[in-house]
């Protein structure tokens, strides 16, 4: 679990100021409004990554282990 909330952190940290340069905002909206997208896109990461990411993640992850153990 400290792994997932690590990587959702850094994830959405990052995420919310590229997401918004790429989108065409402006620095200061963004640094005005940081903690407000941030918050939101949080909530968002975790749960896609929670449902969607690990899951899928852990699946392949195990089926490349036992490929490579026999």
């Amino acid at each position: 679990m400290f792994n997932v909330i690590f990587i959702v952190t850094a994830m959405s940290l990052i995420m919310t100021v590229v997401g918004a340069v790429i989108a065409g905002e402006y620095v200061n909206e963004i640094l005005s409004n940081y903690f407000l997208i941030w918050t939101r896109n949080f909530c968002a990461t975790f749960f896609i990554n929670i449902i969607l990411a690990e899951p899928i993640s852990r699946f392949v992850a195990t089926k490349v282990n036992n490929l490579f153990n026999e």
